[in-house]
This record gives structure tokens, C-alpha cells and sequence, in this order.
């Protein structure tokens, strides 16, 4: 990308019937056009590649530029359903913890993620309570001074890097990413191991509407 605007890679179709139709990608997206776009818009392909405007970028990518943005909108409201409240949550631990209902509620997003290895990826309320109360390896102090837990990790177990590990204060309830670390990755995976959904376990469980509304009474 320029400040004018992107670099398309450009590729004939295999299907002899669609000679006039070229493939291009940008930026990771996928489309096709006709070839006559190229002398309508006076451009020129070179080694396979060509140079666009921006408007002709945002007109030929449109479909798949909108089905991104849904979907960043669709993740942003899943993550925003949960995340955030976990400050509010922690505050009716006590009131979580005796309820299978409450604490039986999985996180809308995998907890720990892991190249090369599954298991352990979801977890319920009620793990993650004992975990934030028991492990220091979770545990980060705020730049608030306050008390901040990790509610995401993940990173590669051979070479024992984490990638990144999210988290939120329990207090001015900032969340924040951090990354790059070489030590704390293998001790997060021994804590995750030790804890399993808290007994009995309740499969139909309230919804986080519900549990916001629940803890703030």
C-alpha cells in the first residue's frame, strides 16, 4: 500500500472459457474482474502485478472488504458480551462460585490457544475464579496499582514463547495485551492443567445478559 494507492497481484484464469476474467488479490482478499478493467482504467500489468487507486481498491474489493468489517463487528460484540464485565463479575465472586448456574457459563472465546497442541482451550467462570485466586502466573499488577488477571494466553509450547496474553484490571478495569514473553508461557500451561469445570456442572446456564444484571443488584 501507498499513500496513492495498493499493489494487486494479477492472475490469468485456469478455464479457458473465462479468458477475459483475471484474478487479483490485495491485502489478503481475492476477487475477480473483467480484463477490459485494465484499459478502461489505464492500467498496466507488470511481472504479474499492477497498481490501482485507492477507489478503484475500495470498488473492486467492496464484497469482501464489507464481509471483513461484519465479521470484526460480529467479534467485537461477542468479545464486548463478556470481557468487560469480569471486574463486575469478580465483585459477586462469592455469589458466582455457590451457584452451578453462574459459574458453569464457558467464555465466549478459547482461554488458552496453542500451536500445534489442543485441549484445554475452553473454561467456565468458575475456573477461572479459582485460577485468579490461586496462581501468580495469571496474576499482573496494574499500572493503576490495581490487581490485574489474565483472561486469554497463547504461544507456541516448543519453544516456550508466549505470544500474547490478555488481560484486565480488577479495578480501573483497563484491558490490555502484552507479548513477547519467554517465561511465563509453561507455568500458565501447568496452571490451566490443575483446574477442572467446578462440580456438579450445570448445562443450561443464564446468559451473560443475565449475569451482568444478576451481579449488579
Amino acid at each position: 500500500m501507498s499513500k496513492k494507492g495498493f499493489y494487486v497481484n494479477v492472475y490469468t484464469t485456469k478455464n479457458k472459457k473465462q479468458l477475459d476474467i483475471l484474478k487479483i488479490r490485495c491485502q489478503g482478499f481475492q476477487t475477480f474482474i473483467p480484463r477490459s478493467y485494465i484499459e478502461q482504467n489505464n492500467l498496466i500489468i507488470k511481472e504479474g502485478n499492477m497498481f490501482i487507486s485507492q477507489e478503484l481498491y475500495k470498488e473492486w474489493f467492496a464484497k469482501e472488504i464489507k464481509v471483513q468489517e461484519d465479521e470484526i463487528r460480529k467479534e467485537k460484540a461477542i468479545f464486548d458480551s463478556f470481557y468487560p464485565y469480569i471486574p463486575l463479575f469478580w465483585k459477586k465472586k462469592e455469589l458466582i462460585l455457590k451457584d452451578p448456574r453462574y459459574y458453569s457459563i464457558r467464555t465466549p472465546k478459547f482461554f488458552m490457544g496453542l500451536a500445534y497442541f489442543g485441549g484445554f482451550n475452553s473454561i467456565t467462570l468458575g475456573e477461572l475464579f479459582m485460577m485468579w485466586q490461586n496462581e501468580n502466573d495469571l496474576i499482573y499488577t496494574c499500572t493503576c496499582g490495581g490487581k490485574t488477571v489474565c483472561f486469554q494466553f497463547g504461544g507456541s509450547p516448543l519453544s516456550g514463547t508466549e505470544w500474547i496474553s490478555q488481560t484486565i484490571c480488577l479495578e480501573c478495569e483497563k484491558i490490555d495485551k502484552r507479548g513477547g514473553l519467554a517465561s511465563t508461557l509453561r507455568s500458565k500451561i501447568e496452571a490451566r492443567k490443575k483446574y477442572k469445570p467446578i462440580e456438579p456442572v450445570e448445562m443450561n446456564t443464564i446468559s451473560y445478559d443475565e449475569l451482568v444484571i444478576i451481579c449488579r443488584e
